[in-house]
Order: C-alpha cells, then structure tokens, then sequence
C-alpha cells in the first residue's frame, strides 16, 4: 500500500501556508510524542491510538494503557521504540525523517536528558504506588514478598528508562 498521508494533508488544508504550518506542526508533534513515548515505554500503538487534529494538524496520542516497557510482554512482543510508518514518514514532507522530525527529536531528548532528575522524580512514584497490574503480578509470583518484589520490578522500569 503507497503512503496517502500527504493527500489527507492537502486536502484537509488547501491554503499553502495552513499546509506548510499543519505540515511542520504535525513533524514537531509526532517527534515529541515519539520521543516521550520511548522514553516511558510506551506501547501499543497504531492507527486507533495516534490521532490527527484536523484543525492543525497535531498529532495526538490517546490509550496510555501499555506504558513502562508493557509492550515487550505481548503475545507478539513490540521491539520498535515508537511508532514510524511509511504514512507517518510522508506526512513530514520531502526531507522525511531527516529534516524537522530529527531536529524536534533530538531537542527533546536534549531536554529530558537535561531534566532527568524531575523525570524520574514523576516516576519514582511508581516504586510507592505501582501500578495494579505490578501489584497483581507480584501477588501471583510471592504472597510473602509482595511490596519488595513490586518495588524491585518498579524500580527496574525506571532504570531502563533513566538510561534510555
């Protein structure tokens, strides 16, 4: 199937400079979600859970359910680190990944690097209040242990990504 994503593009902003505007607004959003998205593991991605606002042309994520490397645990694991379809790739115009998107993506992990500790300050809350499936799991693994083998699980999450 050939990418169509330019044609939505066109058709949805007729007017060159919406297009040029919903064009770039479209590069920097999904480079910033991708990025994020790596860096908290974010999985489960695809057509229903990536969104385009049709006013500007933002891309939008919705379904946050497979966070924290969650994706690896599937029936068929995901090993990408985020979500790059050749209609993604079209819609970022004719320099493709190598113009907006990387410029937007390498900025981005500039600034998680940059602000690692207040990342993982949000996270660490994890390792106190995991989530219920951590707590469900480490309920079936060792009724004695649970709160150690939950921190442990949680903390390891938090180090893959505080290492991404």
């Amino acid at each position: 199937m050939p990418p169509v994503f330019h044609k939505w593009l066109l058709a949805t902003f007729p007017e060159p400079a919406t297009w040029v505007r919903s064009r770039a607004s479209f590069a920097h959003t999904a480079a910033v979600w991708s990025m994020v998205g790596h860096i908290v593991g974010l999985g489960d991605r695809h057509g229903e859970n990536i969104l385009l606002d049709a006013t500007t042309g933002d891309c939008v994520h919705v379904d946050f359910s497979c966070l924290f490397d969650k994706g690896l645990e599937l029936e068929c694991p995901e090993c990408v680190p985020f979500r790059l379809t050749q209609n993604i790739v079209d819609g970022l115009g004719i320099a493709g990944t190598e113009g907006v998107f990387i410029r937007v993506c390498e900025i981005v992990l500039e600034i998680l690097r940059n602000h690692r500790e207040t990342l993982m300050t949000v996270l660490e809350t994890f390792v106190h209040d995991p989530l219920l499936e951590w707590y469900q799991r480490k309920q079936q693994q060792q009724q004695q242990q649970q709160q150690d083998i939950t921190k442990t699980f949680a903390q390891g999450t938090l180090n893959r990504i505080q290492w991404r």
